[in-house]
């Protein structure tokens, strides 16, 4: 195979790589999926704390640089 065609595969599978996970990473954030006790077992995506998670986030991002650092 041409390293241009490799390179161009490679690409196209690390940008759907990264998309899914954008939108899983978003998705965690604002939802919380929970599924009903019956047969049918829907799935609801309930609203979550948003900012919580931010806040949480930026904390634990904050704490690695800091001790990556130091």
């Amino acid at each position: 195979m041409s390293k241009t065609l490799y390179s161009v595969y490679r690409y196209i599978v690390l940008g759907l790589f990264l998309i899914i996970n954008i939108w899983l990473f978003l998705l965690s954030i604002f939802s919380t999926s929970r599924l009903t006790s019956d047969a049918s077992e829907h799935t609801y995506y309930t609203g979550d704390h948003a900012w919580l998670h931010i806040i949480i986030l930026v904390v634990l991002i904050a704490a690695v640089f800091y001790l990556v650092r130091n």
